[in-house]
């Protein structure tokens, strides 16, 4: 996924997703996801000048029926559009059962 242009409160910018699945077996499956955000200052300066912001996201799968699936998703995201400091990294981890209710519907409590 790409955009690029004005992004609202944040400014014009740029910004990008890619997402690689893997399937390593017949229950497990590894997903990797790395996101890239540029921006400029807006005229309400609620964006810092120059943004920018880059992180890469983790996540492990196991299917325990067609119904429930255990998830683990770790998660490093490294930041200038905050006050904190000048480059901050934030780092989560979570873990939690997916409850698929339909083809198009999946609780995620975390």
């Amino acid at each position: 996924m790409l955009t690029a242009g004005d992004l609202g409160w944040r400014g014009d910018g740029y910004s990008h997703s890619n997402v690689l699945d893997f399937t390593l077996s017949k229950k497990w499956e590894y997903v990797l996801q790395s996101d890239l955000l540029t921006a400029s200052a807006n005229a309400n300066q609620t964006s810092t000048p120059n943004a920018l912001s880059y992180g890469v996201n983790n996540y492990l799968f196991y299917t325990i029926n067609d119904c429930w699936k255990w998830g683990t998703r770790a998660e490093w995201w490294k930041s200038n559009t905050t006050q904190v400091a000048d480059m901050a990294s934030f780092y989560e981890v979570a873990t939690g059962l997916n409850y698929k209710v339909n083809a198009n519907f999946t609780v995620r409590p975390e």
